[in-house]
């Protein structure tokens, strides 16, 4: 006889026990077993939130704060760091520089100055020592940020 379990979250673990049962009763349970699904990379966090917008010396700056992933991924193991993807959009609307910065999962948020007349997107994944989560949903920064509701 077989039993699959399915929708159990990667690296975690789970204790069972099993008895069987006929015309004539059911057995006693047996002794507890441990069965552990394999490690994967962390769930995806949520999309970034810009929590803080303002002017330092003339120049802009947004702060994005990060949720933390649902799991880790990896039984006993936390998610090593955050990445943050910044990207440049143009005029246009084309898609332009793209930069990576880690965060530190102690940290959870990050400060980026802001060049005016530009719009930026930011996203944001998890890192486990088996990789990295799948990208989170985008946080559009328009130039004008004025009206962009920020998280208290």
């Amino acid at each position: 006889t077989e039993y699959l379990l399915s929708g159990r979250i990667p690296g975690t673990r789970a204790t069972f026990r099993v008895a069987a049962s006929n015309a004539y009763g059911r057995s006693p349970w047996s002794a507890e077993f441990v069965a552990a699904t394999a490690d994967g990379v962390p769930a995806t966090p949520a999309a970034p939130k810009p929590t803080l917008f303002g002017k330092a010396s003339g120049e802009q700056f947004v702060r994005l704060e990060l949720t933390a992933s649902a799991y880790a991924g990896v039984y006993g193991e936390s998610v090593r760091y955050y990445q943050l993807e910044e990207v440049l959009i143009s005029q246009g609307g084309d898609r332009g520089i793209s930069s990576i910065f880690n965060v530190s999962a102690d940290e959870m948020a990050l400060e980026r100055s802001r060049i005016n007349i530009k719009d930026y997107v930011y996203r944001a994944r998890a890192v486990n020592s088996v990789g990295p989560s799948a990208w989170s949903g985008e946080t559009l920064i328009p130039n004008d940020y004025t009206n962009v509701a920020s998280t208290p």
